[in-house]
């Protein structure tokens, strides 16, 4: 299961179980990362890997409820939470 950003899965937060496909999930993901450099960030690399996975029918993936694991936009936008702010009062 993973938190949604809408559109695609957001690896902010989520869990998989060890099996041999999320481990492959996880390791084809840390390569894509390691050959694009700064270009593709680590949730589009898991992205990436994780749709392509799905439409082989290899995992099957779960959103997890945007009440309980809200996304950034939901988190810091909609909740007007920002942390900068709160790091300035402390």
């Amino acid at each position: 299961k993973i938190t949604s950003d809408i559109l695609a899965g957001n690896s902010g937060f989520y869990y998989a179980r060890p099996t041999e496909a999320a481990k492959k999930l996880h390791r084809d993901a840390w390569s894509v990362g390691q050959e694009a450099g700064n270009e593709v960030s680590n949730q589009k690399a898991l992205d990436r890997n994780m749709e392509k996975m799905i439409a082989e029918g290899n995992i099957r993936v779960r959103n997890l409820f945007l009440e309980q694991y809200p996304n950034g936009i939901k988190y810091f936008e909609e909740g007007h939470r920002y942390t900068s702010q709160m790091i300035l009062h402390v």
